[in-house]
C-alpha cells in the first residue's frame, strides 16, 4: 500500500502521485470555509454547459457487408470483400452505436491523414 504527498493511503497502489495523468489539485479560496467551497465545486459540476463538454467517440461507418462466418473464417491475407457503399457515397457517423450524422471522406493536403467534412447532423433526440 502506498500513501501519497497528503498521507492519503492507496490501497492499490496508484497514488496521484504516480498517475499518468496530471492532477490538478482545487483549494477553497482563502476565507471561505471548506463547506462553502465543496457547495460552489458541486454548482459548477451541475451546469448543464458541462455535460456538453463530456468527450464521445465517434465512429465512421464506411460501409457493410454481410458473410457467413464459414467464409470469414476461410478469408486469406489479402482477400477484398465488397461493401454495400461506393466511393464518393456519404458515410454514417454513429456514437454509441447510434447515426447520428453523415459526412464525406476526406484527406490532408499530403495524403496521409482520412477525416470527414460534415454534410449532417441529427440534433434531435
Amino acid at each position: 500500500m502506498s500513501v501519497n504527498r497528503h498521507g492519503v493511503s492507496d490501497p492499490i497502489g496508484i497514488s496521484a502521485d504516480s498517475a499518468a495523468l496530471p492532477v490538478r489539485e482545487i483549494h477553497p479560496q482563502s476565507g471561505s470555509s471548506t463547506r462553502d467551497f465543496m457547495i460552489d465545486v458541486a454548482k459548477r459540476a451541475a451546469r448543464p454547459g458541462n455535460v456538453e463538454d463530456i468527450p464521445v467517440q465517434v465512429e465512421v461507418v464506411i460501409g457493410r457487408m454481410k458473410i457467413s462466418v464459414a467464409k470469414l473464417m476461410a478469408a486469406s491475407k489479402g482477400q477484398c470483400f465488397s461493401l454495400d457503399t461506393h466511393f464518393g457515397e456519404p458515410v454514417e457517423l454513429q456514437v454509441n452505436g447510434r447515426t447520428i450524422g453523415f459526412a464525406e471522406l476526406v484527406a490532408d493536403d499530403a495524403d496521409n491523414l482520412i477525416g470527414v467534412r460534415m454534410l449532417s447532423i441529427n440534433t434531435e433526440s
